[in-house]
């Protein structure tokens, strides 16, 4: 392979991780005690009145969610991408359609503990024709915590980042797609954010803060009568800016590991990436 090819080709899949891991921020394991729960025959009105038990009701509420179908925009490091797409959490299986201002329209599919890129027509040559690049764990690649990220996928991340914080305010009542919703929002610091990702991975998160210049993330959510989040909207200082709009809760989600014939593994097409 070409330097030339290899670095179109990891250009392709970076910029692809690079939007999923904006879409779904960070792992929060924060948590705090529920208020008490006001008496209100409006649900709505409950949810603004107790901010922290309506959010723990939200918490405990997609806690309970086994899938989830999300469509999403993000601005990141100034790539421009949108998708939508579905994921399931046990076992793990996502597929989300992504196009990027920078490498146009690709497929990212999930299964279990392993990443798989549809690589653009014009660039297979480079996989002497093969249509998939596979990425799994524990191998030397700088996608190894793709896995975690997905997981975040899951709308109680969201919800748990303003538990954490014990700011959280409610703005008012919005209507989001036709329906009723709170909206909440939190303004948090870096460190309190980096308290909220797992050990392991927070010196890496850290470092990407840092030479971001990001010292502050805004998280934003839109909760219905059901307590189940409808939108979320975080912004990373000036590294991202990123809304998911979740639908489509606890529904089958099916997605089908590429033809082993049509797939290249990454780790073996150029070996040493990691480093």
């Amino acid at each position: 392979m070409s330097t030339r090819a290899a670095r179109t080709l990891i250009a392709t899949v970076a910029t692809s991780a690079l939007a999923l891991g904006s879409l779904v921020g960070c792992s929060s394991n924060g948590t705090t005690q529920a208020g008490s729960h006001p008496a209100q025959q409006n649900p709505l009105a409950a949810l603004v009145a107790d901010v922290t038990g309506s959010l723990r009701k939200a918490a405990d509420s997609t806690d309970k969610v086994t899938s989830v179908g999300f469509t999403m925009t993000t601005t990141t490091s100034g790539v421009k991408a949108s998708g939508s797409g579905a994921i399931a959490f046990q076992p793990l299986a996502m597929e989300v359609d992504l196009t990027t201002s920078a490498t146009g329209a690709t497929t990212i599919r999930v299964v279990n503990d392993t990443f798989y890129v549809k690589v653009p027509a014009a660039q297979r040559a480079t996989l002497h024709g093969k249509t998939w690049l596979k990425m799994s764990p524990g191998k030397n690649s700088p996608f190894n915590s793709v896995n975690r990220q997905v997981q975040d996928i899951n709308p109680v991340q969201q919800v748990k980042t303003l538990l954490a914080s014990g700011k959280a305010v409610a703005v008012g009542q919005e209507t989001i797609d036709g329906v009723p919703t709170v909206h909440y929002k939190v303004t948090t610091s870096v460190d309190t954010a980096l308290s909220q990702v797992d050990p392991k991975d927070r010196n890496l998160v850290k470092g990407v803060y840092e030479h971001a210049g990001v010292t502050q993330i805004t998280t934003e959510i839109w909760i219905d009568a059901q307590y189940r989040p409808h939108r979320a909207h975080v912004v990373t200082g000036s590294l991202s800016d990123t809304t998911i709009d979740y639908h489509n809760y606890n529904e089958p989600v099916k997605v089908d590991v590429p033809p082993a014939s049509q797939t290249q593994d990454l780790d073996a097409l150029l070996p040493g990436l990691g480093q």
